[in-house]
């Protein structure tokens, strides 16, 4: 697929300059073999000085076409910042969500994405196909289900339903847990890290203000993170199937989960959302297909169809959906900032309770007082 040719990706419209910085950390498997976790950080910054800025990550074969807003070097601004541990889609990298996590920055907030290394070869699971045709053909039927009968709370309807999901993909599951544990080490190393004078996020990072967010299959990663340990105060999943062991328990922090409308997914978080036991929202955005939410929605030059099958019948759609691609990006910015100023910050969030928005989107809510 062409990307466009020179692109400047949306300047961000927060007050700070986004900068940017690498750290790496590490840790033993099960099985004696040492297991990297490179990591990206967006933070933000006051410094002006006049700079090349970072070369695109996303793909860095088309690093000379594509420009960013983000700038290494910078001294971080004066403050302290809440803090959202990112984790990107399978077969993506964190840099592949370079707007929004740029958009975020801008803000006030820092961003550790946590890019995830292939799973190590093993015996067992060494010819496993993590998109498997059971679970292919099993997430429409939940999806398209959720999709046409918006209306059915009945949680026990749709936990029948999703129990065939996740349980069509157990490698999927299994993937989900090395995926939290990169996480966990991540965010413990780098929290401590920054204990030190010298560490350039020095007394910068909140660690009462802490979030989890991801897209696809890290959306999944960042909802078992929120489960499972309690200094998450809230979650963002970007249309990741719930593929995990603990899908069944509730969330037990605000949640704000945005799917498309696409013809092969549907409603797949429905049931995550009805099992919420906090804070919940579900938005379903018109017209928004899967690679909508990665930076592919401003830089692909063209819009091609796919064909899929959903083990009925062959579907066709596009990679970008309907909408306009660039628009939708703006929309899923302005959803996850209002979500994170909400419930880091105390603000209010006019794009998620304000039933005259704008979006092409259904924004459902669930609210824990209510």
């Amino acid at each position: 697929m062409q990307i466009k040719p020179y692109y400047h990706l949306p300047v961000p419209n927060g007050r700070y300059r986004v900068g940017i910085s690498a750290r790496q950390y590490s840790y033993v498997l099960g099985n004696g073999a040492a297991r990297k976790v490179p990591c990206t950080i967006f933070y933000p910054s006051e410094d002006s000085a006049v700079r090349e800025p970072h070369p695109y990550g996303g793909d860095p074969d088309k690093a000379l076409s594509v420009k960013t807003n983000t700038y290494e070097d910078l001294p971080i601004a004066p403050g302290r910042f809440p803090l959202i541990v990112f984790s990107h889609g399978m077969g993506l990298c964190v840099e592949t969500h370079t707007i929004l996590l740029e958009e975020l920055a801008s803000h006030g907030y820092v961003i550790l994405g946590v890019n995830h290394e292939a799973p190590p070869p093993c015996k067992e699971s060494a010819e496993q196909n993590y998109a498997t045709a059971e679970a292919f053909y099993a997430l429409p039927n939940y999806g398209q289900w959720a999709a046409a009968n918006a209306d059915v709370t009945d949680i026990e309807q749709h936990k029948l339903r999703y129990r065939s999901v996740v349980g069509a993909a157990p490698e999927t599951v299994k993937q989900n847990r090395l995926w939290r544990q990169d996480c966990h080490v991540a965010a413990d190393g780098f929290l401590s890290e920054n204990n030190h004078s010298d560490s350039l996020f020095f007394q910068r990072v909140d660690p009462l203000r802490f979030a989890a967010a991801g897209m696809s299959f890290g959306g999944a990663c960042a909802m078992g993170l929120a489960q499972e340990c309690a200094k998450y105060q809230a979650v963002v999943n970007l249309d990741g199937v719930f593929y995990s062991e603990t899908w069944e328990r509730p969330l037990p922090v605000p949640a704000l989960l945005v799917n498309g409308d696409s013809s092969v997914s549907g409603d797949h978080l429905r049931f995550p959302f009805l099992n919420a036991e906090n804070d919940a929202y579900h938005v379903r955005l018109a017209g928004c297909e899967h690679m909508n939410f990665t930076d592919w929605g401003n830089i692909l030059a063209e819009n091609p169809v796919i064909r899929e099958y959903d083990g009925t019948q062959e579907l066709e759609s596009r990679t970008l959906g309907d909408s306009d691609p660039e628009e939708l990006t703006q929309a899923i910015n302005s959803l996850v900032l209002d979500f994170f100023n909400k419930y880091l910050r105390g603000m209010a969030a006019p794009m998620l309770d304000d039933d005259t928005h704008t979006l092409p989107a259904r924004v459902t809510k669930r609210q824990r007082n209510q």
